[in-house]
């Protein structure tokens, strides 16, 4: 076999390693995103009474602001929410004497 033959061999074979490698990449960022859509419309209907609203939201996030909501509505889910309204509540608090000041 020729020189030549052995290394156009070689480079297709290295063409051929990175393409299934960013296809495969590719293929999995879009199943993550697929799953996280699907999570978040299942939490927005199960906790929040299938809320239209937050569901016609779900179309204009980024994946980034999905996977955000998706662990608000996770850490929701897991923790008592009168915690998370006290807390609100004293940052609420706060805010106003700093306006009023």
């Amino acid at each position: 076999m020729k020189k030549s033959t052995k290394c156009a061999i070689a480079a297709t074979g290295v063409v051929s390693i990175i393409a299934v490698t960013k296809l495969t990449k590719k293929g999995i960022e879009k199943t993550t995103e697929s799953v996280n859509r699907l999570k978040y419309k299942l939490l927005v209907k199960d906790k929040l009474q299938d809320n239209q609203n937050l569901l016609d939201i779900v179309d204009d996030l980024d994946d980034e602001e999905l996977k955000t909501m998706v662990g608000v509505f996770e850490r929701l889910e897991t923790e008592p929410a009168d915690s998370h309204i006290d807390s609100l509540k004293s940052k609420l608090g706060s805010i106003k004497a700093q306006v009023k000041s």
